[in-house]
């Protein structure tokens, strides 16, 4: 899913603890669901396991993002009704963490 040089990226992110990455981090990628609210922002990796990341996940407009700690490999194997896979926004530009988890209104 995702290219060597975002993995590595990614790896270069990742923090001591969790919650440091609320501050004076940017989400350099973009996952999303172009049939739906459904988007995800991937923050960091784990150096030691790539597959654990650090993303923001935005569900819905009703709801509140929220910061998880989730594997990519789940992102593999997520689908919606029609059958088609999450896409990487090749457009986005990377965000602050703090601006991607104030709700939206």
């Amino acid at each position: 899913m995702l290219k060597q040089t975002q993995i590595e990226k990614l790896k270069s992110n990742w923090p001591a603890n969790v919650n440091d990455c609320l501050y004076n981090f940017k989400a350099p990628i973009r996952l999303f669901d172009p049939l739906s609210s459904w988007e995800c922002y991937l923050i960091a990796a784990n150096p030691e396991d790539e597959d654990v990341v650090i993303c923001v996940v935005k569900s819905s407009i009703n709801y509140a993002p929220e910061l998880l700690t989730w594997r990519l490999s789940n992102f593999l194997s997520m689908y919606n009704e029609h059958g088609e896979s999450l896409q990487i926004d090749e457009e986005y530009r990377s965000k602050y963490v703090e601006h991607i988890l104030k709700p939206s209104n």
